[in-house]
């Protein structure tokens, strides 16, 4: 039986424009955790270190609520 590689979206999100419309339709969807997911792929694709650097928080917490496996209780307004 052949293995399937595991397949990370983020990794083929290298254009801003890219990530902006991502976000877009996941907020057209009015599903928070869709929205999350969305946050969290660009996030990622964007590199969790950089963002760490960015917004000086610490890359262990970004990676606790945005990555993959992530905790995610945002809602929105």
């Amino acid at each position: 039986m052949q293995e399937i590689a595991p397949f990370d979206a983020a990794e083929h999100l290298t254009e801003a424009e890219d990530q902006a419309e991502l976000l877009a339709d996941a907020v057209a969807t009015g599903d928070a955790q869709i929205i999350a997911k969305a946050i969290g792929m660009v996030a990622r694709a964007h590199g969790m270190v950089e963002l760490a650097k960015e917004t000086g928080i610490n890359p262990q917490q970004l990676y606790r609520a945005l990555g993959p496996e992530g905790t995610r209780r945002w809602r929105p307004c």
